[in-house]
C-alpha cells in the first residue's frame, strides 16, 4: 500500500504507529537470527562432519537475514521519525491534524513519494515526505 493510500485509510497517528510496530517486529527478528547464529557457532563442531559445513552455510545465511532486517529496522524507524517531525502545521502548530491533498514521486523522501497536505484546522497547506 502506498504511503498516501494508508494515510488517507488509518489517518497519520495510526500510520506512524504501524509503522514502528512493523520496524520493531523487524529488529526483533534480528535479534533473534543473531542468537540462533551465536548458539550455531558455539554448539557445532563445522570439522567433524559435512553436516558442520551445512550448519555453517545456514549461520551464513542468518547473517544476511539478520543484515537485511536490521536495515529494515533502521529504514522504517528513521523514515516514521522524519515523518512525524514534519507532521506539525506550520501556522497553528496543530501535530498530525491534516488530509492528504495530492502526493506526487520525490526520489529523495521517504518510499520515494512527498505528500502535500492540508490542516484541518486552520486549512494550511504544506509538504511532508
Amino acid at each position: 500500500m502506498r504511503i498516501e493510500d494508508a494515510i488517507r485509510q488509518h489517518g497519520f497517528r495510526r500510520w506512524h504507529e504501524r509503522r514502528l510496530i512493523e520496524a520493531h517486529a523487524y529488529l526483533i527478528t534480528a535479534f533473534l537470527t543473531l542468537l540462533a547464529i551465536l548458539v550455531v557457532l558455539e554448539v557445532v563442531n563445522f570439522r567433524q562432519s559435512i553436516a558442520g559445513v551445512l550448519w555453517l552455510i545456514i549461520a551464513a545465511v542468518g547473517v544476511v537475514v539478520c543484515i537485511h532486517a536490521f536495515r529494515q529496522f533502521c529504514r522504517l524507524t528513521f523514515g516514521a521519525h522524519r515523518m512525524a517531525e514534519q507532521a506539525h502545521c506550520p501556522k497553528c502548530a496543530t501535530y498530525a491534524k491534516f488530509r492528504v491533498v495530492r502526493a506526487f514521486d520525490a526520489p529523495d523522501k521517504l518510499e520515494g513519494r512527498a505528500l502535500t497536505v492540508r490542516c484541518l484546522g486552520c486549512e494550511a497547506e504544506w509538504t511532508i515526505g
